[in-house]
C-alpha cells in the first residue's frame, strides 16, 4: 500500500506586523513519518506548527493535512483540528478538572462520544503509561512529567491522524524528560505521523525519519539523522550541530 503525504506545506509565508516570520517554507511529510524540527529560538519553528494547526492565519502559501486545505475559506477548522493533536511546552490542562475529565471532555463534547466509552478509553490510555491510579487526581497533584503525558493522552483521545509537539520537554526537570520521550517513542513505533519541535537531539537521532533545520524563517536543510549529523551541508546547520554536540 503506497503512502501518501499526510502534511503538505507549500511556499508558506507568515508575517507578524512587519516581522516576516516564515519565508517560503515548504515541507512534505508522509503518513507514518516522524520529522523533528530543530533550530535556534525565533527561527519560526513554533509558528510553523501553529499554522499547520490553523491557530495562526497565513498571508500566502498552502497547507493541507490529510488532503484538506487548512486555510481555505470553506474549511471547517474545528472539524479539521480533530485530526491534528497538538502538545505545547506548557501542559494547558484544565486545573479544575480531574485527569480523567481532562482526557474525556474532548471526545464527549466535540465528537459526541458516550461517557462510558470515553471513560473506558481514557482509563486504557492511563493504564498504558502506568498512572491509572491518578484518574481522579487534579493536574496540580501530578509531577511535570505526568502532566505532560496526560496532555499527550488528551490529544490522543481524539484519535488524531497527526500529532504536533512544540518543545514538549523544555519545561520539565531532566529526570522527567525521559518518561515523556518514552511515550513519544511508542507513538513513533506505532507509525503516528509526527512533527516534533525539539532540542532533544538524542531523541531526534534515534526516532526521526528526517530532521529539518530552521533558520531565519526558512527550512535550510532537511535530511535523515545519519546524514544530518555526519554531513550537514549548510554552515548554520554545522554551527548548530557543533554547539549541540558540545553540550
Amino acid at each position: 500500500m503506497s503512502q501518501h503525504n499526510m502534511i503538505e506545506v507549500k511556499d508558506l509565508h507568515k508575517w507578524f506586523a512587519r516581522l516576516h516570520v516564515l519565508r517560503g517554507v515548504s515541507l512534505s511529510i508522509q503518513e507514518g513519518e516522524v520529522v523533528v524540527i530543530a533550530g535556534a529560538s525565533g527561527s519560526g519553528k513554533s509558528t510553523l506548527l501553529r499554522c499547520i494547526n490553523g491557530l495562526e492565519k497565513i498571508q500566502s502559501g498552502q497547507i493541507t493535512v490529510d488532503n484538506i486545505s487548512i486555510h481555505a475559506s470553506k474549511t471547517n477548522l474545528n472539524k479539521v483540528r480533530q485530526r491534528i493533536g497538538i502538545v505545547f511546552q506548557s501542559y494547558n490542562l484544565f486545573p479544575h478538572m480531574t485527569v480523567l475529565r481532562n482526557i474525556t471532555i474532548g471526545p464527549m463534547k466535540v465528537k459526541g462520544m458516550m461517557s462510558t466509552r470515553a471513560n473506558e478509553r481514557a482509563m486504557n490510555l492511563l493504564k498504558r503509561i502506568g498512572i491509572a491510579e491518578k484518574a481522579q487526581a487534579y493536574p496540580d497533584q501530578l509531577s511535570g512529567g505526568q502532566r505532560q503525558r496526560v496532555a499527550i493522552l488528551r490529544a490522543l483521545a481524539m484519535e488524531p491522524k497527526v500529532m504536533l509537539f512544540d518543545e514538549p520537554t523544555s519545561a520539565l526537570d531532566p529526570e522527567m524528560i525521559s518518561e515523556v520521550l518514552d511515550l513519544m517513542r511508542e507513538l513513533a513505533k506505532e507509525k503516528m505521523t509526527m512533527i516534533v519541535v525539539s532540542h532533544e537531539m538524542g531523541f531526534a537521532r534515534e526516532v526521526a525519519d528526517r530532521i529539518a533545520f530552521m533558520a531565519d524563517g526558512q527550512i535550510v536543510e532537511i535530511a535523515p539523522p545519519q546524514e544530518f549529523f555526519s554531513h550537514p551541508k549548510d554552515e548554520r546547520t554545522r554551527s548548530f550541530i557543533e554547539k549541540v554536540l558540545a553540550v
